[in-house]
């Protein structure tokens, strides 16, 4: 397989594992601007992605040569989504440390399973039931999304870091209640909580906002 040839930065995932949870979170990465390599050792899982991200690739990630071959040690993050099999998703969690890997997130389906992820070296371990492809998907690809709580199928509870274009405005100058529809339930600064603020509440840069409003406006407006 040639080696696959890209300039990387931070924000480019792997997703080993084309599965119901390893698909929603490579498509919904795409969907937020970020170039996906999507893996999976079965074609016809391959196949049936190949039109929904940047690249796919049919590969065994348990191989140490096959992701040599693909470039997988220039990639900051790599999510290992081989749900259903233990052994082939810990042998790949171990050989992608061993090349270096700085970022290795892998999907856990128990408790005793995350605790032996995280022995082998594991950087994070996440349960599909506790957190969906595309809310991990949110986390890693919109970094100013700290926390989401869904309130129904079109709205949300959100707590946002602050872009730099609203440092040192007031809430009323941010007009989002009237255009987006979201709206500031309470502000987290420095240890204290400042509920229901007022609108001459002046935003500064190490705030925590906690916002409610349609899921899709609280999205757009963090994706900057």
């Amino acid at each position: 397989m040639p080696r696959i040839l890209r300039h990387l930065g931070d924000q480019e995932f792997a997703v080993i594992g084309l599965g119901r949870f390893g698909r929603a979170l490579a498509v919904r990465l795409e969907e937020t601007g970020h170039s996906v390599l999507g893996l999976d050792r079965d074609p016809a899982i391959v196949q049936e992605v190949a039109n929904d991200l940047t690249e796919v690739v049919v590969l065994d990630a348990t191989i140490e040569d096959a992701l040599l071959a693909a470039g997988i040690p220039d990639f900051n993050t790599v999510i290992v989504a081989i749900g259903r099999d233990f052994e082939a998703a810990a042998l790949c969690v171990a050989t992608l440390k061993t090349l270096g890997v700085p970022n290795v997130i892998v999907q856990a389906r128990s408790d005793r399973h995350g605790q032996l992820f995280t022995h082998i070296g594991a950087d994070r371990v996440v349960k599909p039931l506790q957190t969906g492809g595309e809310r991990l998907a949110e986390e890693l690809g919109i970094p100013a999304l700290l926390k989401r709580l869904d309130l129904g199928d079109e709205y949300s509870i959100a707590e946002i870091a602050p872009p730099a274009s609203i440092l040192g405005k007031r809430l009323s100058d941010l007009e989002w209640r009237e255009t987006q529809q979201i709206n500031i339930l309470l502000i987290r600064r420095a240890g204290d909580i400042m509920v229901s603020p007022s609108v001459d509440t002046v935003v500064q840069e190490d705030d925590v906002l906690v916002a409610l409003g349609p899921t899709a406006n609280i999205l757009a407006l963090v994706d900057y």
